[in-house]
């Protein structure tokens, strides 16, 4: 296990197998412990524990006593609900109040301590919002024939991850025709030799999983094995940023429209001004950054959507 102390959040994988009894001794310890301390993990394998109640072919009866106390009761989940259906009306008092044209109170989301993953920003989108904007037209990435090879390998994974988020919503969405059309893109992808063989292996994990019958929405979290797995590449940032910004656009186009906000921006912009990132990139970071650090969080939705639609451009 992975999971080394308190402040080390686990990932999806771990918590999967802490659920089905699989994690034992010292690192159980660690991880009960991290999750009485941690609300977003807390929440992660209540909802794991949740979904697993609602089929009850994947829900094992006798887990034990300690694994067994995170499971939602009823009263828990009406609760829940009830805090929901509250946020949900403070949005249309506050949007209404304010009653400015062209302008809409968003819900700044997830604050991690860390770059954003395709889960993340799935996980978030998908607890928050009630539909979806429509999918957009099929659009298959592929590297321009004068492309300098860092520029070219830029690009594939900064596409890369734009498409891991559409994966990870789907998967949450048990969206099986959706997920088809992701990963046959995904596979058409011109991408370099160096990641090709994780991204085969990943296809096939994606294809095994569109032919079973199980529901998909426990399997959220996969792509994290795929990112570990291609992390030594100098490239990895542009994929959390294009998985990030994917993200932002899919949530501003929801209902209701949501900015899954963390750090990002000044993560991002760090990390390419000392990679020596295009200039370009930086800039445009830098006009998102200050347009999400608005101190009354209220954001002029159609201009975010410019600047990620700009950044989109510059790959």
């Amino acid at each position: 296990m992975e999971l080394k102390n308190l402040e080390e959040c686990p990932t999806i994988q771990i918590i999967s197998k802490f659920v089905d009894g699989l994690i034992v001794g010292e690192e159980k310890k660690i991880l009960i412990a991290h999750f009485d301390a941690c609300p977003i993990c807390y929440e992660t394998l209540t909802s794991t524990l949740d979904t697993q109640e609602e089929f009850p072919n994947l829900f094992e009866q006798n887990k034990s006593a300690d694994i067994l106390k995170f499971k939602p009761t009823r009263t828990h989940r009406i609760l829940d609900k009830l805090k929901s259906t509250q946020k949900k009306i403070a949005i249309v008092v506050a949007a209404s109040v304010i009653g400015i044209v062209g302008y809409q109170t968003l819900k700044p989301q997830f604050m991690l301590k860390g770059f954003p993953s395709p889960y993340s920003v799935a996980n978030v989108i998908n607890k928050e919002v009630n539909s979806l904007p429509d999918r957009p037209q099929r659009i298959v990435f592929r590297g321009l024939a004068d492309d300098k090879p860092n520029l070219k390998r830029e690009r594939e994974f900064f596409h890369l991850g734009r498409r891991l988020t559409h994966i990870e919503i789907n998967l949450h969405q048990n969206n099986r025709n959706n997920l088809e059309e992701d990963l046959e893109i995904l596979e058409e992808m011109e991408l370099e030799l160096q990641i090709r063989k994780p991204i085969e292996k990943f296809s096939n994990e994606i294809r095994f999983l569109i032919s079973s019958e199980k529901n998909l929405s426990t399997d959220t979290g996969i792509s994290d094995a795929l990112i570990a797995e291609i992390n030594y590449s100098t490239e990895i940032t542009h994929l959390r940023l294009g998985s990030w910004l994917e993200g932002m656009k899919i949530g501003l186009g929801s209902e209701p429209p949501i900015i899954p906000e963390i750090e990002a921006p000044e993560l991002f912009i760090d990390q390419f001004i000392e990679e020596k990132t295009n200039s370009k990139i930086i800039e445009q970071l830098k006009k998102l950054n200050n347009q999400l650090i608005n101190i009354d969080k209220t954001y002029n939705a159609p201009a975010l959507l410019n600047s990620v639609n700009s950044l989109f451009e510059l790959y």
